[in-house]
């Protein structure tokens, strides 16, 4: 097979991601009841680079766009594997109107933090990061009514996404 340069193929993931983005900025469709529990195991069941469990901590059933919903969390499951430690678990643990993933490995900066749900801002440009990833899971959230956070402390990073009520 002919080898695609790597600028290509970072190109072609940019213009996969603007793609993503526009098509949730856009999708102004009827909200349906989404079992956020059932969504999360859904994605959990992917093949990712280290286990995904998921810890349902009480009724999780939001009106949403299912198709948002799973882009956000499969982008924030995607982060979360790409940075575990080696022999870690990623948790998706629902809390009501709240998901949040978590893993343990290298934390964010304070600096980063403040930066990370902001278009193109990447940590892991060389490797191919978009930057798109999290603006995603915050457009998802906005328009949802709903809001994102992120917070590392001793070892666990863990980034969340809440619908409004």
């Amino acid at each position: 097979a002919e080898r695609v340069p790597d600028d290509e193929l970072v190109s072609a993931q940019h213009r996969r991601d603007l793609f993503e983005l526009a098509r949730v900025e856009a999708d102004h469709g009827i909200q349906l009841p989404v079992d956020l529990a059932a969504l999360s195991r859904a994605i959990a069941s992917h093949t990712w680079p280290v286990p995904v469990e998921v810890v349902a901590c009480s009724a999780a059933v939001v009106n949403g766009r299912k198709g948002q919903l799973a882009a956000a969390l499969e982008n924030l499951v995607a982060n979360a594997t790409a940075f575990a430690a080696a022999g870690t678990t990623v948790r998706i643990q629902v809390t009501g109107r709240r998901v949040t993933v978590a893993n343990r490995g290298p934390t964010l900066s304070a600096a980063a933090q403040r930066k990370v749900w902001d278009r193109f801002y990447s940590t892991r440009t060389a490797s191919g990061g978009t930057g798109l990833g999290l603006s995603i899971v915050r457009s998802v959230a906005i328009a949802h009514g709903g809001s994102v956070g992120v917070h590392c402390a001793d070892g666990e990073t863990a980034f969340w996404i809440e619908l409004a009520a």
